[in-house]
């Protein structure tokens, strides 16, 4: 192996998290497998690559979308002391917090951009969509760029930053669903 991923037929637009879990590489990213000229057309999806040794991956697609949204930006983090309380301590949960984009506009809040939290138990083979309410900042959902999200220890939060124009903006949570700015 090369220690290079590629991706047969598809492009990759960017990587949004390198996770280890339970001895294996987890490289999230956010890729299209059809690239038409018309937006209405372009679809962009989550894909994951695995791997045991950070040289030899094999790559795995997850359908987090409809025929009418795009994951535009977003992470996906590992929730260690399951604190949304979608895993257990023995099988802590991978979250991810994705910005979806949609193209029709069908949304009820007549938003075309709006946040998603998704968890897998099963080291991201599977994903599914929270049905609870996430109170993202207005932030991350309008200008999602340059996403980090972590734990802070020592204050027992998430924090996420993301990169706006020329600076960086910080935001809190205790649970993944409420966000503070700092």
């Amino acid at each position: 192996g090369s220690g290079f991923l590629t991706l047969n037929n598809s492009v990759s637009a960017e990587p949004i998290s390198l996770l280890y879990n339970n001895g294996t590489y987890n490289l999230f990213y956010i890729h299209s497998d059809n690239l038409k000229s018309n937006v209405n057309n372009f679809v962009c999806n989550i894909g994951n690559a695995k791997s045991s040794d950070l040289i030899n991956w094999k790559v795995h697609s997850i359908d987090f979308i409809n025929k009418n949204t795009i994951v535009y930006k977003g992470g996906i983090i590992n929730d260690i002391n399951n604190i949304t309380g979608f895993g257990s301590k023995e099988i802590p949960p991978l979250i991810a917090l994705l910005i979806m984009m949609d193209h029709c506009n069908s949304n009820p809040d007549g938003r075309n951009t709006y946040p998603v939290l998704a968890y897998s138990n099963d080291n991201g083979i599977s994903w599914t969509v929270s049905e609870d309410k996430i109170n993202f900042p207005d932030t991350f959902i309008n200008y999602p760029q340059n996403v980090n999200i972590f734990w802070h220890q020592t204050s027992g939060k998430w924090i996420v930053s993301l990169g706006v124009s020329d600076y960086v903006i910080l935001y809190s949570s205790k649970d993944l669903f409420c966000w503070d700015f700092e």
